[in-house]
This record gives C-alpha cells, structure tokens and sequence, in this order.
C-alpha cells in the first residue's frame, strides 16, 4: 500500500518486461495506496493498473489520515490524478475487509468523506460518471474482459443491475442510498424486487 511497496512493485514489473516483453501486460497493483507524481507518471509509462479502493475511505479512512499525517495523504488514493494521467482506473472495494457493494464503492469515490465526515483526500474525486465507468469497463479491461463487458452493446454479455434512482440525478451524497431493484445475467432476471419481469 505505500509508496516504497510501489516502487519494488514498479521495478520488479519493468525488469520483467526487459527480460520477457509482453504486449498488453496490464500488470496490476492492488490497493496502490499511496504514490507520488513520479510513481503516477511511472505507473502510466508502464503500462500498470492501479487498483485503489474507494471503500478504504469511508470505512477505515479516519485511521488512514491520522497515520498518514495532512501531507503524505494527498498522496493516497489517487483515482484522479491515475486518470489524468491516461490510467484506466479499475472499481475494487478490497471485500471482505470492507463491505463490497460497488455503489458504496461509487459514494466513496465521489465524495471522499471518511465514516466521521472528514474529507480525505477532495482533489481526487471523481464524478459520477468517472466512477461509474471505473465499476463498468473499468473493472473489465483489468480483467482482460472488456470484449464481453463492462458496457451494454451488442455481442457483450447482458449484464447489468436497475436502480432505484439515477445516479446523475441525485444528490452525490445520496449516491450510497440508492439500492438494487432488479439484475438481469446473461439475459435473464435474477433479482427482481420490483416485478419487472411480470
């Protein structure tokens, strides 16, 4: 999770592609914590996925910040300076260390609030549609799965979840909220609390 983890992470990756090249690698780290505009630009040049968990906010950010102190934690959790960069940025919640439901995980990284209401870290909020996209092709590129999803087209698997509000409509701060009234998998209902499939 810290910034020295990330660059024995960062050094074994690059060796390895000198020694082995790979195309299309998309070597990952996981929780990718804390990093500095050097690592974010290194992390970029390589080809790497950060996979930062927007849930460790809220759930246990208040303990972040007061071990991190008010200068090293601008440097965690770094989703939008990851996509500034030109890093696809992956949803993750890091389930079961914190509750695993994405649109906690979509709350968590618009609104950077720990569970105490202390902003954690603002100038790496997301939007709506950032994080969003994050939990959808986000999530499936990582996985080398953004062929069959992580967006609704035609040919990809018919996959997704209905809402009970929109996301672009409500207040971020009513985002966690929200809850799921339907799923449909491959085509098929398998939650359906709101009876649309009758």
């Amino acid at each position: 999770m810290g910034d020295h983890a990330v660059d024995v992470v960062l050094d074994a990756y690059a060796e390895a592609q000198a020694r082995r090249p790979r195309p299309e690698a998309r070597h990952r780290i996981e929780h990718c914590a804390v990093t500095s505009d050097e690592q974010v630009a290194r992390i970029a040049a390589l080809g790497v996925i950060p996979v930062p968990q927007g849930r460790f906010i809220s759930e246990i950010g208040d303990g972040m910040l007061a071990a991190l102190g008010p200068s090293r934690a601008r440097g965690c959790y770094r989703q939008r300076s990851f996509l500034d960069a030109g890093i696809v940025l992956p949803g993750s919640s890091d389930c079961p260390v914190v509750e695993g439901a994405p649109l906690l995980g979509l709350h968590d990284l618009v609104n950077q609030r720990t569970a105490a209401g202390e902003p954690f870290n603002p100038d790496e909020a997301l939007t709506v549609e950032q994080a969003l996209r994050a939990y959808t092709l986000g999530s499936a590129y990582a996985s080398f799965e953004e062929g069959v999803k992580g967006s609704l087209e035609r040919g990809k698997l018919a996959d997704f979840a209905v809402l009970s509000d929109d996301l672009f409509a409500v207040h971020p701060a009513a985002i966690r909220d929200i809850t799921v009234t339907a799923t449909v998998v491959g085509g098929a209902f398998t939650h359906d609390a709101a009876g649309y499939a009758a």
